[in-house]
């Protein structure tokens, strides 16, 4: 696997150890599955990978990737603050950054039944049905793009052309993981929020101490026509008529952050992106009032990428990064959802003639492809990814907590805390 760096570098102090060796890395697919999806495995012990995006039905899923190469991950926001947390340079593709974005137009669909109706016609059905013969890495594609297909409404004409990703850097598996993402369910149970905000507390003072932390380098991979493609994908987000007042808010916060991922291109050093880049995770220690629990708050634009962790919009105070004339929310580490989704299919003929079983498709942001520069330099570009697995008796809808990961993240973020640091952020 070969990842190019095509975009421009932001230089800062190189951290003072490699973080590579502290990491645990993954070399199956049925590790990387057992540590991005957990909650995946409470479902029937039968469970086991049948097939991914790495490896089709007769091939070994156990010895996929390089020792020291491939990590696990839960989302793209959780990879981006662990690279944060331990200065790694960060490498994005437009597809992971939509893909976090069709996440959470998927949750908003599936709680909110006008738009959900007016874009799709079927979703109230969570399990797809297809032969055994479509069971393979070469044909299971071609069934969800027809599925995928016979879901949408015949109007609007431009749905599908605009959900897909369509860049330079875009994969037919991206594609496929983008369907299963759409039009399955992501792994939560909508559950009703109430009327109440998130409400966090931290000291102001606290904003003027600089982080020790931070990303020593962005790449952006592709091209500048790819990330304007990205920018303007959302201007059909902006349609109150279509999605309403909360994806609309939702589409002029990501405006601030996909303009400025075109100016990275087009003014790599103007001091407007240089602070742009710095500001992407911003943690500050503070307390959940629900709860009066300590935890890393995330004040950077990165929140700009949420606005709905299942159990409906999140309300949560506007004391974030202001990027224009939009300020961002500000939400605790815990409470940022994952970037992955579900979807139930009746494999008919499977095992064996006349037989069927169920399996599950889970979709997203699920890893990190991590590289060793040089002596203390590590890169780390977030995943995609997709797994086929069972065989399945029943469908069960769990809420992903994921503490584990967001355990070792608030660890991490600890490191970070060093009034006394000389650290300035991101320089020439």
């Amino acid at each position: 696997m070969i990842f190019l760096h095509r975009g421009r570098l932001y230089n800062a102090p190189s951290p003072r150890e490699s973080a590579l060796s502290a990491l645990r890395s993954v070399t199956s697919a049925n590790q990387l599955f057992a540590l991005s999806c957990p909650e995946e495995l409470k479902h029937p012990v039968n469970d086991r990978i049948l097939l991914s995006s790495y490896a089709g039905w007769d091939e070994d899923h156990d010895r996929i990737f390089e020792k020291d190469t491939v990590y696990p991950s839960t989302s793209l926001s959780h990879a981006i603050i662990n690279a944060y947390a331990t200065h790694q340079d960060l490498i994005l593709r437009p597809d992971e950054v939509w893909l976090e974005v069709l996440n959470q137009l998927s949750l908003y669909t599936l709680d909110n039944n006008q738009v959900s109706l007016e874009l799709f016609a079927y979703r109230e059905n969570p399990i797809w049905s297809i032969q055994a013969s479509d069971l393979s890495a070469d044909n299971l594609p071609g069934a969800i793009d027809g599925g995928f297909t016979y879901r949408l409404r015949k109007q609007p004409t431009w749905l599908k052309e605009w959900m897909m990703p369509d860049f330079s850097t875009t994969t037919p598996a991206d594609k496929t993981i983008a369907q299963i993402v759409l039009t399955g369910r992501p792994n939560v149970k909508i559950q009703p929020r109430g009327q109440d905000e998130k409400c966090y507390t931290f000291d102001p003072k606290d904003l003027d101490e600089q982080s020790k932390c931070g990303l020593p380098s962005v790449s952006l991979l592709g091209s500048r026509e790819d990330w304007q493609v990205l920018r303007d994908k959302l201007d059909y987000l902006l349609e109150k008529e279509i999605w309403g007042e909360d994806v609309h808010t939702y589409a002029k916060g990501l405006e601030g952050i996909f303009k400025r991922f075109v100016d990275t291109w087009d003014k790599p050093n103007s001091a407007e992106v240089k602070e742009f880049w710095s500001k992407m995770v911003v943690p500050r220690l503070g307390l959940d009032c629900d709860v009066d629990h300590e935890q890393f708050l995330i004040t950077g634009w990165l929140t700009g990428f949420y606005f709905n962790d299942g159990r409906g919009i999140i309300k949560a105070e506007e004391t974030g990064v202001k990027l224009g004339d939009f300020t961002h929310k500000t939400l605790g580490l815990y409470d940022l959802p994952v970037g992955y989704g579900t979807l139930f299919v009746n494999v008919y003929n499977f095992p064996k003639k006349n037989y069927h079983r169920q399996i599950k498709l889970v979709a997203g942001n699920i890893g990190v492809y991590r590289t060793e520069l040089g002596p203390g330099q590590v890169s780390a570009e977030p995943l995609s990814g997709w797994f086929g697995s069972g065989p399945h008796s029943q469908v069960v809808y769990t809420v992903p907590k994921v503490e584990g990961e967001k355990n070792m993240l608030n660890e991490k973020l600890l490191t970070c805390q060093y009034p006394d640091s000389d650290y300035t952020g991101v320089t020439n």
